[in-house]
């Protein structure tokens, strides 16, 4: 299907248009290359109206004007998508299951750094602006790199202080055997 230009009156493919969420079609009534050509032509102009009417004093102000009139649907959406963010890092690394012991409880899970490492990585991933979910959004911008896994918190707790190693892991419970020895 094709759509033809309001500036150049050209008929070209839709991929040749930017997307523009008001309008019928969803697209821009002028292709990218008049679009791009008018921009390049136009640059101190368009500087100027940056300036003036998307000014950053100006932008604020409307920003916290917004936010504070809109803040119990600004937290939900929020809210929809962290979770969604985080549904589909732990489908990436396996569901809802701690590689572990087999825990499906989702509250009792969480994303591991397989050699160890997370806090490390975890004060990286701040310095780059992502806050407490940032471990999610890393991983989606990163594309879900291999060298994670889903772990519940006690086996990730237990591999912590245990030298990189889950207790589940371990052959034989030695704690144990000590104090069967002893009795």
């Amino acid at each position: 299907m094709k759509k033809e230009c309001a500036k150049c009156n050209e008929e070209k493919e839709r991929t040749e248009f930017g997307k523009a969420n008001g309008r019928k079609d969803g697209l821009q009534p002028y292709c990218k290359q008049c679009r791009k050509g008018y921009a390049s032509k136009n640059k101190d102009k368009l500087a100027k109206y940056h300036r003036e009417y998307r000014g950053r004093e100006k932008y604020q102000e409307w920003l916290a004007e917004y936010v504070e009139k809109n803040k119990e649907y600004i937290s939900s959406r929020s809210k929809k998508y962290r979770d969604k963010l985080k549904a589909k890092a732990f489908c990436r690394y396996g569901g809802y299951v701690c590689a572990c012991c087999g825990e499906t409880e989702e509250a009792f899970l969480a994303i591991d750094h397989i050699n160890g490492g997370d806090t490390q990585h975890r004060k990286e991933i701040a310095k780059q602006g992502f806050g407490g979910n940032g471990i999610y959004y890393w991983l989606r911008k990163n594309n879900y790199p291999k060298g994670f896994q889903v772990l519940c918190h006690n086996c990730n707790w237990g591999k912590y202080v245990n030298n990189g190693i889950c207790p589940h892991k371990e052959n034989n419970n030695s704690s144990c055997n000590l104090i069967s020895d002893r009795i």
